[in-house]
């Protein structure tokens, strides 16, 4: 441990430190991996908004609630973070004034956030460059799965 007594050092690390979060921060928004999960609540009645996102192909859970001033909808979202700023643009045109939150998503289990296409798997590249012991009974289970 050197330089404890300069000032200097312990600006440098904090600058250093901070410009690392932050390219970091901005780095990860830019890849858009992952999933997330954006609550809309509102007091407006949803209709048009559930029709927005079905339409878009986006799968939805839509509950009731209530506050102090009344009844209100709440409305789970569950999608790629790549798709955000898409659903982020249909909820502000169902209503500008919508409160929503969007959340990071660790694990997501099966499910039909956004809705599955009915698509079989192709096996032709895979087929292709893997050498399969048991090729029947892998090949078999892997054409009844559908696509995410």
């Amino acid at each position: 441990m050197q330089n404890l007594d300069n000032a200097l050092c312990y600006v440098a690390y904090a600058g250093g430190f901070a410009l690392g979060s932050y390219l970091g921060m901005g780095l990860e928004r830019k890849l858009a991996i992952g999933t997330v999960l954006v609550n809309v609540i509102t007091r407006k009645n949803t209709l048009s908004l559930q029709k927005s996102l079905k339409k878009n192909n986006y799968g939805f859970t839509q509950i009731g609630g209530k506050d102090i001033d009344g009844k209100e909808s709440i409305i789970f979202i569950f999608v790629k973070r790549k798709e955000l700023n898409n659903v982020e643009r249909i909820i502000k045109e169902f209503n500008p004034n919508a409160f929503f939150s969007v959340e990071d998503v660790r694990d997501v289990n099966e499910g039909r956030y956004p809705l599955k296409s009915n698509k079989k798997y192709k096996m032709g590249i895979f087929k292709k460059f893997f050498i399969l012991k048991n090729k029947s009974s892998l090949t078999q289970s892997l054409e009844t799965e559908t696509v995410d």
